[in-house]
């Protein structure tokens, strides 16, 4: 007889299923889609401030999915070991870290830790941190993004 439910086309996060004769009962054109749990969203970054879901945020801070930290680092100069340390400590699949409005690279030995964790890590500028954690956290990666804000002078 074939296969007999096929998608329809579209955006292949929501899909809609059919059988190509008529179906009575539960499911019946019934639509499905994904879920997403995710709490944390980053709406928009200019330089000095990010916008997580309706809240402006102007200081450095570690986004998970469901939680907003303060982070101490001003510059990829002022991180240490214990920076890293607390975003292991989070078990994540991938850390994305912002260094500012340029991209910057913190000493090597830093990424080291999460390395042994299992943790993968990708250092660009905020901006671009901000736009890969959206796309992340849609793929419902376990991600989190520590965004080095320089606070104003």
């Amino acid at each position: 007889m074939g296969n007999i439910f096929r998608p329809t086309r579209g955006n292949s996060r929501c899909r809609t299923w059919f059988a190509p004769y008529p179906v009575t009962g539960y499911g019946a054109g019934m639509r499905f889609s994904q879920d997403s749990f995710a709490t944390n969203s980053i709406r928009a970054y200019r330089d000095g401030e990010i916008l997580v879901n309706d809240q402006t945020i102007a200081r450095s801070v570690v986004i998970t999915p469901d939680s907003i930290q303060d982070w101490d680092p001003c510059s990829v100069d002022e991180l240490t070991q214990q920076h890293f340390t607390q975003l292991g400590a989070l078990q994540p699949e991938i850390v994305i870290l912002g260094t500012g409005s340029r991209l910057s690279f913190p000493a090597p030995q830093f990424s080291i830790q999460l390395q042994a964790q299992g943790i993968g890590m990708e250092i660009m500028a905020t901006d671009a941190a901000c736009r890969t954690f959206n796309v992340l956290l849609a793929e419902d990666r376990r991600v989190i993004a520590a965004l080095i804000i320089a606070r104003a002078v």
